[in-house]
């Protein structure tokens, strides 16, 4: 049976096995293995300075390494590990404000917060076998 794979089939497939082998080595030298079969990527935003989505800025000298937004930004993530995706969400401050079902998983914050710049952003990836777990950024967002 042939299968025609297109880069999307090929990067899943890739961070499938690019997980079970993490998932691997670490049982292998630490001796724990973990429930959690799914993991999550914040890939947008990192760390630098970004106006109107576009990173214009990368901080790699900078002890802190702040992450600042002015005006809007597509909060990117990508999914890693061998369970299914049931859905991913994306928290602002502990408030629920937008769910994807489908990659690439991705929310577009457009939200003005003139009066509190600093933030957690929050990305939560739940499977289907009802494992879940996530990452947090602190972010300065201006406008």
């Amino acid at each position: 049976m042939n299968t025609i794979m297109n880069s999307a089939n090929e990067t899943e497939v890739k961070s499938r096995i690019r997980a079970y082998v993490e998932h691997a080595v670490t049982t292998a030298l630490t001796g724990y293995s973990s429930n959690i079969s799914i993991a999550v990527n914040i890939t947008k935003p990192q760390k630098g300075l970004y106006i109107n989505d576009k990173q214009v800025l990368r901080f790699r000298l900078l002890k802190s390494n702040p992450i600042i937004i002015i005006k809007n930004i597509e909060v990117d993530a990508t999914i890693v590990g061998g369970g299914i995706v049931d859905r991913v969400e994306f928290s602002l401050d502990g408030v629920l404000k937008a769910t994807d079902t489908s990659a690439p998983y991705s929310w577009l914050w457009d939200e003005k917060t003139p009066f509190k710049p600093r933030h957690t952003l929050t990305v939560t990836v739940y499977d289907t076998q009802g494992y879940h777990t996530n990452r947090e950024l602190t972010v300065l967002k201006f406008f």
